[in-house]
């Protein structure tokens, strides 16, 4: 791979490392770069932005970029990935590398400063601490107290709950 700049260089290493110095002030989140940060606010947080209905199952997203995304990971999940020493299978390569890293090969270097808890990953770690520990809940529902640290987890609450189902 070449690169035309000292700059170009320094931000395609700054993708490959864990290093997250960019927070979000909005939500905490912690990003690699500025551009990345900037693409969080605006697809996650501003308001303005665009909303997109999916055709294939109605969810709405909040633009084109994660709406393409939503279809690629939900709707088309053609390749599938197999872990050659246990029954594991995901659609996405990454999610393969980080079971075998963490599960097989016992790289779980990332440690929980509350319990036990261990991850390939030092965001996986993060997300635990805001979801164990701090019991954050970013998602809220609209028509009763429910709230939930995950979007599926509320979409899945949204679609189970009957008093929900009657007021769509």
């Amino acid at each position: 791979m070449n690169f035309y700049s000292k700059t170009e260089l320094k931000s395609h290493i700054v993708l490959h490392s864990d290093d997250k110095s960019f927070q979000c002030e909005l939500c905490k989140s912690m990003f690699k770069s500025r551009p990345r940060l900037k693409e969080h606010i605006k697809s996650v947080h501003d308001s303005a932005s665009e909303t997109l209905p999916c055709v294939l199952c109605n969810k709405i997203l909040k633009n084109k970029a994660t709406l393409r995304e939503h279809i690629k990971r939900v709707h088309y999940r053609n390749e599938q990935f197999t872990c050659e020493i246990c029954d594991f299978k995901t659609h996405h390569k990454q999610n393969l590398k980080e079971h075998v890293e963490g599960v097989h090969l016992k790289k779980n270097t990332h440690h929980c400063t509350e319990c036990d808890f261990k991850a390939f990953k030092k965001s996986k770690v993060t997300d635990h601490i805001k979801r164990v520990h701090l019991k954050i809940k970013r998602f809220k529902c609209d028509l009763c107290p429910y709230e939930t640290y995950s979007s599926g987890h509320l979409n899945r609450h949204m679609k189970c709950t009957t008093l929900h189902k009657t007021a769509a």
